[in-house]
């Protein structure tokens, strides 16, 4: 299995100063609710009414629509604003508290999980409520004796304009809350979790910003593009994801396992019964693929593994300031390893076929837009690699 990993002596991946990317997210602990299925949280009733406040002003703001109830000046913008932030706060470290009580940081985390869940329902509830408050006034304007017909025509292009630019605007109304409960997590609690369960114990910004969470279709084509990739749905998709993932984790693993079947062999024998040496290497794969896992999570990887453009860079600047030759060697060195990477991923990537995908996905980046609507990111994509699709 390894021998073509031989013949090209790859570098290892245990001498590149990778990161792992984890979260210490668990809801073991807790007892489930009256349902034995979800857990039961009570948020404040001032808390949510707070919120609602918020949203309706958030949506006033961004929906661009003329008149919506509950809009307000900016004083009113302002005092709503800072009466969510006070209030979100309070409920947080109220969990927190209870959390600190019981020695158990899984009670704050779970209220974290209860408030995000509730904001996320209540930014698509508020878009609702605004898109019904619309249609009512169309129909008072149809059934008034008074009609002014440029009024209706008004309404109706605004109706249409929100349910038009639905997901951009759950999408900007989700990411300012978030933003503004984030501002509340990392400026207000950030220490005390620290100081009372470690570190480990403060959740990532990074997921509290996800715009997934704003996200009522996981498949969207055009958000993908625009805020991530375009990955396949299909199983048998050479860009979907689980494939993209699975063939990335298996070449990482191909060559650490290599290294370590090279170190194991280097050592003094011993003998270990058949058994228990099956159940080291299995032990030993799993500690392995645990470790694969935190480093695919971690983006700033790929340019500690393959960007050896930036490590060459960085040798010719450091070279004319004259830094210790045994500091310019370890920089040449790790851009030659980043390049017999990134040569080995390139071919292996080419001969599986997805190379292909991932470069038309660049090339159709910057045209996109002229085409989408009517046509898909997905329609473009296949028009770029299938060459029977570009036949009229």
């Amino acid at each position: 299995m390894f021998g073509f990993l031989k013949s090209v002596s790859l570098p290892n991946i245990r001498d590149f100063p990778l990161e792992t990317y984890s979260i210490n997210f668990s809801l073991d602990k807790l007892v489930l609710g009256v349902d034995n299925i979800r857990y039961d949280v009570h948020l404040s009733p001032s808390f949510c009414t707070a919120g609602k406040k918020f949203v309706t002003q958030l949506f006033a703001r961004y929906s661009q629509v003329g008149e919506m109830p509950g809009m307000g000046s900016s004083e009113k913008w302002n005092k709503e604003r800072d009466e969510f932030k006070l209030l979100c706060r309070h409920i947080m470290v109220e969990a927190f508290n209870q959390a600190k009580l019981k020695a158990d940081i899984e009670i704050d985390f779970l209220a974290q999980t209860a408030v995000i869940k509730w904001l996320i329902e209540e930014v698509r509830n508020q878009y609702e409520t605004m898109v019904e408050s619309l249609k009512n006034n169309i129909r008072k304007c149809d059934l008034s004796y008074q009609q002014d017909l440029r009024e209706v025509i008004g309404l109706k292009e605004e109706l249409s304009s929100v349910q038009k630019r639905k997901k951009s605007i759950l999408l900007i109304v989700g990411k300012e809350l978030f933003r503004y409960f984030i501002d509340v997590q990392f400026r207000d609690l950030k220490e005390m979790r620290e100081a009372n369960f470690g570190a480990q114990a403060v959740l990532p910004k990074d997921l509290f910003s996800n715009p997934l969470f704003h996200l009522e279709n996981l498949n969207d084509d055009l958000f993908m593009t625009e805020e991530y990739v375009l990955l396949g749905h299909r199983f048998e998709d050479l860009n979907a994801y689980n494939s993209l993932i699975l063939l990335i984790k298996t070449l990482l693993g191909e060559i650490g396992m290599i290294h370590q079947s090279e170190q194991d062999l280097s050592g003094e024998p011993v003998s270990i019964p058949y058994e228990k040496e099956k159940t080291l290497e299995k032990k030993q794969k799993d500690n392995f693929d645990r470790e694969i896992d935190g480093w695919t999570k971690e983006a700033s990887n790929v340019d500690i593994l393959f960007n050896y453009c930036q490590s060459k860079d960085r040798y010719k600047r450091l070279k004319r300031q004259k830094i210790a030759k045994q500091d310019l060697f370890h920089l040449k060195k790790q851009a030659e390893d980043q390049r017999q990477l990134l040569n080995f991923f390139y071919e292996r990537f080419q001969k599986r076929g997805a190379l292909k995908n991932i470069v038309a996905f660049y090339e159709m980046l910057p045209i996109y837009q002229n085409y989408c609507p009517p046509l898909s990111p997905h329609q473009i994509l296949t028009f770029l690699i299938v060459r029977k699709e570009r036949r009229l």
